[in-house]
């Protein structure tokens, strides 16, 4: 059975060794809250994204679990009782997941007394209950139609960072063969056409690159809170959160993004480099040098452009997140 276990954040203690006895007795726990810090209230509001995180988790949780059950003592937290009023929703249209509360202060709420809500004093009462209660498989086909369009957009991305790779392999190739054949006549057309022959090159990257992004956006903020057990950006969200990522840094951090440049297109800017560099040797013509540098200085203002790609991908990533459905 998947058991989902509703209590107070300063109850984690026990609520853990509830979920290593559901473990060990061979059942499952869909989210494990007590592995979240506490965040004060007067605080969420500077880290919205990882406390978004949090309520995506437990959304899934809940709709994902077989048995909520709610630990009525303590009494104190708000977020208990709105579960209890998923878990209530939930089971109304979809007959599950079955709803407990547990322990001795089971009538504090008139919920409680709820018809679709059964009261016990333990969690082995839940645990002798749960060995003849069937488990109810949730409609699937929308969500199959989902996982076929993750599993698409998926293969594509895959195949952007092949075209990549390919790219770069391709633009070694004709570079190494023309440098290799040139002669002292034809250096210096060659050298300037090397540099060149990148600008395309790497405009195809970034604009193969910016269909990745915008497809990892749509994946994050649309597809896969819709998708059971595809929340692993969630899980992300909240590791960076819990070693004090900043809020707004959880797309890619400055040097994530210059090693993920540079490790996919960095070669363009490596050869042509030398090119120019090569250039200067062959030739002291004021006006073929600065065509080199010319060349080499629009080179480098795609690159800043590339790397400006990320930041406007995460613009687009809010605001697909502030449109989009919510999960």
């Amino acid at each position: 059975m998947k058991f989902y276990i509703a209590s107070g954040i300063k109850n984690k203690d026990n609520v853990k060794k509830i979920f290593d006895q559901l473990i060990n007795t061979g059942h499952e726990v869909t989210a494990d809250w007590t592995l979240t810090d506490d965040i004060p209230e007067d605080g969420r509001d500077q880290k919205s994204e990882y406390v978004r995180s949090i309520a995506k988790r437990d959304f899934e949780g809940i709709r994902e679990c077989d048995i909520f059950a709610l630990l009525s003592d303590p009494e104190e937290g708000r977020s208990m009782y709105v579960e209890l009023g998923i878990a209530l929703s939930m089971y109304q249209s979809t007959g599950r997941p079955k709803i407990f509360i547990v322990g001795p202060k089971n009538n504090e709420s008139v919920f409680y007394f709820h018809p679709l809500v059964d009261r016990v004093n333990t969690i082995e009462d839940i645990l002798k209950y749960s060995a003849n209660l069937d488990t109810i498989e949730l409609p699937s086909k929308s969500h199959e139609g989902r996982l076929e369009e993750y599993k698409s957009l998926r293969a594509e991305m895959l195949e952007i960072i092949k075209e990549r790779v390919w790219g770069q392999a391709t633009y070694a190739a004709l570079s190494a063969g023309m440098l290799a054949l040139m002669k002292d006549s034809g250096k210096i057309p060659i050298l300037i056409f090397t540099i060149l022959l990148s600008l395309p090159f790497i405009f195809h990257t970034m604009q193969r690159e910016h269909a990745r992004i915008r497809m990892g956006n749509y994946l994050r903020a649309v597809l896969e809170p819709k998708i059971p057990g595809m929340y692993w950006e969630e899980y992300l969200g909240l590791w960076r959160g819990k070693f004090g990522q900043e809020e707004g840094k959880g797309f890619l951090n400055i040097f994530d993004r210059i090693k993920h440049l540079i490790s996919f297109s960095g070669l363009y800017l490596l050869v042509s480099g030398f090119c120019l560099v090569y250039l200067f040797f062959v030739t002291k013509n004021p006006d073929i040098r600065f065509l080199g540098i010319f060349c080499f200085i629009f080179l480098i203002g795609a690159y800043v452009n590339f790397f400006l790609l990320y930041g406007k991908g995460q613009k687009e990533y809010k605001e697909l997140l502030r449109l989009g459905p919510k999960a």
